[in-house]
């Protein structure tokens, strides 16, 4: 080997040189291509979210990708991008023409847009989200696939377990569900869809009731508020003379949790029962304090609004007693701005535009 290197001349040494630097510069790059070639940005036709807000650790695979890349606040998604959110950690997206989504923890979502129609496939876990006007969204799962669409700002969430088809929940506004050729509009409801029974709808039920409540443990002092109701500055309630059920109220309303976004004020009916059976009470709470109690009469409708001004932000507690049936409920007002409409999102909260 030493002789023949030394017969050869000076320009064949050069060039078996740079043969073995670049023979051993491509191994290098072939093994570390991924790493060193990652493709760190979205090509501005391929875009359809940008990202929003993450909650811990999510990553995303783009399609020519074989690894998974941290997600961060401000990126943007590509179209067919895979995304997966671990323990205790999610993420928000909005899409182009308006529509948001929240992936909750442990799920692995692929996004893509398919003739202009949002298009997702669940793998495992669970979505939520908002729809923009007349935005239809696809959602597949196994061998399930949806095709949901509704009113402005309807929001919904739809979860899928293997073997046990998808579920489908729908909130304060219309949706639209379509099936293997059936149709269904959703408000308020819960959906089971699977390929053996089609589409089940049940009742989605905010409504929470507690009979023989044990006081045994309390005293008469315990129970005692000596804090007189008062209503804060920019609320008041106002009392209506009504003899029957308002058509667009379905009780317990507001649902638990709900949100009301507003920028000029508004009034909010609260309306926790069809009907009082016995002698009822209805007590409001404003940010923890005491801000109404009110009686009504056996077979009246309890029935208040509460008005609202501008600049108004204010979390509201409300209980309701008949005889020895208990119910309550709580929900915020906030002013409407897209942080207070992302938050309700990701927390998974009904939320309604008042203005």
């Amino acid at each position: 080997m030493k002789k023949m290197w030394d017969k050869c001349s000076s320009i064949e040494k050069v060039l078996v040189v740079l043969s073995s630097i670049l023979f051993i510069s491509a191994i290098v790059i072939l093994v570390n291509f991924e790493s060193l070639f990652k493709r760190k940005f979205v090509h501005p036709d391929d875009k359809i979210a940008e990202v929003i807000k993450v909650d811990q650790q999510v990553k995303r695979r783009m399609p020519m990708s074989f690894e998974f890349d941290n997600l961060e606040e401000g990126q943007t998604i590509g179209n067919g991008d895979s995304i997966f959110s671990g323990d205790n950690s999610q993420i928000m997206v909005k899409f182009l023409k308006g529509s948001q989504l929240v992936i909750g923890e442990q799920s692995l979502v692929v996004l893509r847009e398919v003739g202009g129609k949002l298009d997702m496939k669940i793998e495992k876990g669970g979505v939520s989200g908002a729809l923009s006007e007349s935005e239809e969204i696809e959602i597949k799962a196994d061998d399930e696939s949806v095709t949901i669409n509704g009113e402005k700002d309807a929001q919904f969430s739809v979860s899928y377990k293997p073997g046990l088809g998808m579920e489908i929940v729908s909130y304060e506004k219309n949706l639209n569900v379509k099936y293997r050729g059936d149709e269904v509009k959703m408000k308020n409801k819960r959906a089971v869809v699977s390929n053996k029974k089609g589409i089940e709808i049940q009742k989605n039920s905010y409504n929470s009731k507690a009979k023989d409540k044990d006081l045994s443990s309390t005293t008469p002092e315990d129970n005692l508020d000596l804090t007189p109701p008062k209503m804060p500055k920019g609320l008041d309630v106002e009392e209506l003379n009504v003899k029957s059920k308002p058509v667009a109220l379905s009780a317990p309303f507001p649902e638990l949790n709900h949100v009301f976004l507003h920028t000029k004020g508004g009034q909010i009916p609260i309306f926790p029962q069809e009907q009082c059976m016995e002698k009822c009470t209805l007590e409001l709470k404003i940010n923890g304090a005491t801000a109404l109690k009110k009686d009504f009469t056996k077979n009246s409708l309890p029935l208040v609004y509460l008005m609202i001004e501008a600049n108004i932000e204010a979390e509201i507690s409300w209980t309701f007693t008949d005889g020895e049936t208990l119910t309550s409920g709580v929900f915020e007002v906030k002013k409407n701005n897209e942080d207070n409409f992302s938050k309700a999102l990701t927390n998974r909260q009904p939320a309604e535009v008042m203005n």
